[in-house]
């Protein structure tokens, strides 16, 4: 039997920092849902302000939003890796996690709405930079070495896939987020192969 799906609430955001990622991973450390929003919020703010701007207060508004709880559905179903994320969609379809993170929260808390596909590049992008830099800093051992490789090449494929479908060049903002973070830079040159 199955009983009406109820949105993630106030009381449930406010349990963010203690849902953990990277389980699987050793790490030195431990990373919350709450500290990984925060940071891909930062870095999405980032790489908007350097491609387009801030002219529009009520768009800056809804990626701030979108960004700070595009992961809040985990609340209520934890962070599940992407082994066991594409272990899962494999026996139910690929739509699975995106029709239940829909259900779950069906408008970006606060401001309402949807969020449009310009903005969702932002999220990723930021998403995988953000991936990157902390697993990058704070692996231990062979298996967390391979997991940062692994981030490495799919940011970089975002990069490269967006760039090239969108006629925007995302290689320089992104580039100018990963110095700043002490991370080397993409080159243009690159294609990435799965590892």
């Amino acid at each position: 039997m199955t009983g009406k799906i109820v949105k993630v609430s106030f009381d449930e955001f406010m349990r963010a920092g203690h849902i953990q990622r990277w389980h699987v991973v050793n790490t030195v450390k431990t990373q919350s849902v709450a500290e990984h929003a925060y940071l891909v919020t930062v870095i999405a703010m980032e790489l908007f302000a350097r491609i387009v701007g801030f002219d529009d207060p009520a768009e800056v508004n809804q990626l701030m939003a979108a960004a700070l709880f595009h992961d809040a559905p985990e609340i209520r179903y934890g962070d599940i890796p992407t082994p066991g994320k594409r272990f899962i969609r494999e026996r139910v379809g690929q739509d699975f996690f995106a029709d239940m993170d829909r259900d779950l929260m069906p408008e970006i808390p606060y401001v309402g709405g949807t969020i449009p596909e310009r903005l969702i590049l932002f999220i990723r992008v930021a998403d995988a930079i953000e991936a990157y830099s902390w697993i990058s800093a704070n692996k231990a051992g062979a298996q967390a070495d391979m997991v940062a490789r692994t981030c490495s090449a799919h940011l970089q494929n975002l990069v490269i896939h967006y760039t090239e479908s969108n006629g925007q060049d995302w290689f320089e903002p992104v580039n100018a987020v990963l110095m700043a973070l002490h991370l080397p830079y993409i080159s243009k040159n690159a294609r990435v192969t799965p590892l």
